[in-house]
């Protein structure tokens, strides 16, 4: 079943549909939402464009390296003057494609214009897997 709607037909991000992995990862964020599957998509590929890479080297990356691409591109949009609850909605995308991959991220993030800690490691970390014995 497809859940793509017209708005993603017509974004310019829309090639990223024709790699397998990424629409099952639109698909399975569809089934929750379809609204958010389309913002997803359009962020996710904003992100990808901004920072001239695919999101399958996003998930190719080491966690250094992905730590440093996530700050240094919240410092940007910061720096142009976007809102908080913006560059947090661009956050949210790159975590879910890279959740949805396997591929955790820590880091810690202060996002100045909320005034408030946020924690890259709580946007991009997977569950601790507490079953392990220590």
């Amino acid at each position: 079943m497809s859940y793509r709607r017209v708005s993603v037909e017509k974004s310019r991000h829309r090639h990223l549909l024709s790699g397998p992995e990424v629409k099952r990862w639109y698909d399975n964020v569809a089934r929750g939402s379809i609204i958010t599957a389309d913002v997803y998509l359009r962020r996710l590929g904003l992100f990808c464009e901004k920072n001239n890479i695919t999101p399958k080297r996003l998930v190719e990356m080491d966690k250094t390296s992905l730590t440093a691409l996530a700050l240094d591109n919240v410092t940007r949009l910061e720096a142009e003057g976007h809102a908080g609850s913006y560059i947090e909605s661009i956050v949210k995308a790159v975590k879910s494609w890279l959740q949805h991959n396997v591929q955790p991220l820590r880091a810690y993030l202060l996002n100045s214009p909320l005034q408030r800690l946020h924690s890259l490691y709580n946007l991009f970390a997977l569950p601790l897997n507490t079953s392990s014995a220590a």
